[in-house]
């Protein structure tokens, strides 16, 4: 941008010492009665995790992609090398 230092003089320094704060709001609703129950916020927290982890499938959903994976190279394999191969021949036997 031109004459960008005329319009902002000492950038680095002005944004190195602009002060940010950080607000974080818990996105599960607690209440100082549930802790007197004896259900504290992180088994609360470690139950919700479980059921996200079953739900996304985890390391089932991981080792189900990996093995796509490992089938789609295979068939790749089977099909497309014997296919570029007679093209090949095709190629240098009508030459």
């Amino acid at each position: 941008m031109p004459r960008y230092a005329e319009y902002v003089p000492a950038d680095i320094v002005s944004k190195s010492n602009t002060l940010y704060s950080f607000f974080a709001r818990s996105t599960i609703p607690w209440s100082l009665t549930c802790e007197s129950e004896g259900k504290t916020r992180d088994l609360v927290l470690a139950v919700v995790g479980d059921q996200v982890e079953r739900i996304a499938g985890g390391e089932t959903n991981l080792t189900a992609i990996a093995a796509g994976g490992f089938i789609i190279l295979f068939m790749t394999l089977i099909f497309m090398v014997p296919m570029a191969c007679e093209a090949c021949c095709k190629h240098y036997t009508l030459s």
